[in-house]
């Protein structure tokens, strides 16, 4: 038996790195892909939104890892926690 090729999700594209899925709904799951792309998927419905943090107009913009790794705040999963000069936190709602 064992898994199978169908029993694998692609989750975009892009030098993959990290995965998270939501502490209070699987089917939502969180990656990350080279530059610092962070989406959130909804596995039920297929829906994809962008959860990469950007800066505020006239201010210097972000910059991230290749693979930059993200955090699911243990004390409220709509939070994500992403390294960068300085810590950065985004609401996955948004």
């Amino acid at each position: 038996n064992g898994i199978w090729n169908g029993d694998w999700v692609c989750l975009g594209g892009g030098d993959g790195f990290y995965v998270q899925a939501d502490p209070s709904d699987p089917d939502i799951v969180y990656w990350e892909s080279q530059g610092g792309t962070l989406r959130r998927t909804d596995l039920r419905s297929g829906r994809e939104r962008n959860c990469r943090p950007s800066h505020k107009e006239g201010e210097p913009a972000f910059r991230f890892n290749w693979n930059t790794p993200f955090q699911i705040s243990p004390h409220d999963p709509s939070v994500l926690w992403i390294p960068l000069a300085e810590p950065c936190a985004t609401a996955s709602s948004v």
